[in-house]
């Protein structure tokens, strides 16, 4: 039987592999809070008493980066707008590969160095992320993988 055929033996076209959201085994919590700016599907938020808005980061020790305490990621499956819900995700471990963060943490592009950045501006914050297992990373220099 194709892999793309439903319970009732109805064909289906094909289905497209979405990027996998979560990244492990924790609790996950969510609520939702006016946009107070356009905000993106999986974009880091920072949770302010009257919304959310997307967070931010300018560098390591800087006084006008948001407190890690206060992100969220909006958990809405379209961008939303200013004044609508956004549904977000105060808790949980996610995959760093699919959250959209602030252009300073996006920076690394290699994966061994991004991860520990991102982990190290969260530190305090219930949001969690990892890489999933089984993709592959490239250990610079020595061409293996980890």
């Amino acid at each position: 039987m194709p892999l793309n055929t439903l319970a009732g033996s109805t064909l289906v076209d094909t289905m497209a592999a979405s990027p996998q959201l979560f990244a492990g085994e924790a609790p996950i919590i969510t609520d939702s809070a006016p946009a107070l700016a356009t905000c993106k599907k999986w974009e880091l938020l920072c949770l302010t008493p009257t919304g959310v808005r997307p967070f931010v980061w300018i560098a390591a020790g800087d006084a006008g980066n948001d407190d890690p305490r206060t992100a969220v990621i909006a958990a809405a499956p379209i961008d939303v707008t200013v004044g609508k819900q956004v549904p977000y995700y105060d808790a949980g471990k996610f995959n760093v590969e699919v959250v959209t963060f602030p252009a300073a943490l996006s920076a690394p592009a290699d994966r061994l160095t991004k991860l520990p950045a991102i982990k190290a501006a969260m530190h305090g914050s219930m949001l969690h992320f990892a890489h999933l297992t089984g993709l592959p990373l490239q250990r610079p220099g020595n061409g293996g993988t980890v």
